[in-house]
């Protein structure tokens, strides 16, 4: 890609680029956080979750009592999610799902007054009923608004020597680079995304980061579960290719729903076995699960 293609947003002086989190992002140690607002939708758990890989961070997790209280004096009154799960397979131990280590000290501070609770609520969440604590909230059919958190970029300026490339943006879209003692920032047309040579490609080609879809080729036809929402999103592939994605319905008869492998649709997660359900939830009187 040539260096005045899909150039947007104009010129603009490196300096003026230098800072490491967009406007509307609060910045704290390495990372960037960004709080929903009402305006943004409200989602389940996972759904918020899929809002802030779309956006190329996490959902937020809190590993430092530093950070805990540094997020929880900007916390507001609403409800919001944060990336802290105790979803099947994790034999019931919280965890946060961007890998950063689960911290107890910040947990036994941080949870409110009787949480986490239990039951069939596994999912974190930023308590409206007692600011700066959290509470746990079932992850499927509580809805709530959601914090993100992003590694900080880094400071793209132009003083010491030119470069091709400085930094590229959280969504794998654009890249910042020096041009004649300015920064420019060089965007992909439409529908494409940056490889790691920071060519614009087809995001089937890429994985993680900068493309959460799951790749067909070599896949044969039929339908999978996503490991990005425990099986919760299932995906299509039909002749090496990505046809469909689909959510599970958020309760049948009350219940859950998840993908289950084994007949290749949804069902409820206490009658589907790991690691897609819940086998310790199932009934007595359904058939065990293999080992």
């Amino acid at each position: 890609m040539t260096m005045n293609s899909f150039i947007l947003l104009g010129l603009f002086l490196g300096s003026a680029l230098g800072q490491e989190c967009e406007n509307n992002q609060e910045s704290f140690g390495a990372f960037c956080y960004q709080w929903s607002i009402l305006a943004d939708g409200v989602h389940n758990f996972w759904e918020a979750r899929q809002q802030c890989l779309n956006a190329g961070g996490d959902l937020a997790s809190v590993g430092t009592i530093e950070e805990y209280n540094f997020l929880a004096e900007t916390h507001y009154v609403e409800a919001h999610w944060l990336g802290g799960t105790a979803e099947r397979a994790q034999n019931g131990t919280y965890h946060w799902l961007d890998g950063t280590p689960w911290n107890a000290s910040v947990a036994q501070a941080a949870w409110g007054d009787g949480q986490p609770s239990g039951g069939n609520q596994h999912c974190t969440a930023w308590w409206q009923s007692e600011i700066g604590k959290w509470d746990d909230k079932n992850c499927d059919t509580y809805y709530a608004g959601y914090l993100c958190k992003f590694p900080k970029r880094d400071a793209c300026t132009c003083a010491d020597n030119e470069s091709r490339f400085c930094d590229r943006d959280y969504t794998c879209t654009s890249y910042r680079a020096c041009e004649s003692g300015q920064t420019i920032t060089v965007s992909c047309p439409p529908g494409r995304k940056l490889d790691a040579d920071n060519n614009c490609v087809d995001p089937v080609t890429l994985g993680p980061p900068c493309n959460w879809n799951p790749n067909c080729t070599g896949v044969a036809n039929g339908n999978y579960p996503s490991d990005l929402d425990y099986c919760r999103t299932y995906y299509t592939c039909a002749g090496g290719s990505l046809t469909a994605m689909a959510t599970c319905p958020d309760q049948e008869r009350g219940e859950e729903q998840t993908f289950d492998p084994s007949v290749g649709y949804c069902r409820p997660a206490v009658e589907v076995c790991a690691p897609c359900g819940r086998p310790e939830e199932r009934p007595p009187t359904d058939p065990p699960c293999q080992a």
